[in-house]
């Protein structure tokens, strides 16, 4: 089974309140994701002693120019609960904090990601 790595935001992921996620994969490796896959939920790679954290759904997998992204994808990207829950944003993220303006800052990065939006099928530390 395929995982995705939430390291920067695995607490909102597993409060429930991230159900999308952008990366930086090359086509060929994003091909290996779509639409209908379940996929292994980590929080962080498991080459860095990472746990599996839940099992997801693919419901979207699509490149996209990150300036397209909707105001309601601060809530969903999880910078929301981030940043009500006080959580710093760890200096490999990129991200200074995260708060609205910094969510605006990345948007008008000019970035064309890869965009995934999921539905939870099982969230929680999972053994094994």
């Amino acid at each position: 089974m395929r995982i995705i790595s939430f390291a920067y935001t695995w607490q909102a992921f597993l409060a429930g309140d991230k159900t999308v996620t952008r990366r930086r994969w090359k086509d060929r490796h994003a091909s290996q994701f779509i639409r209908g896959l379940r996929v292994q939920a980590w929080d962080k790679s498991p080459r860095y002693s990472g746990k599996k954290i839940g099992v997801i759904e693919l419901k979207l997998v699509e490149k996209q120019p990150i300036i397209s992204m909707p105001d309601s994808d601060y809530e969903a990207e999880g910078f929301g609960h981030m940043h009500r829950a006080g959580i710093e944003a760890p200096k490999a993220s990129g991200f200074r904090d995260y708060s609205w303006e910094e969510f605006n800052r990345w948007r008008r990065s000019g970035e064309v990601l890869w965009v995934v939006r999921f539905k939870d099928v099982e969230t929680g530390l999972i053994d094994g």
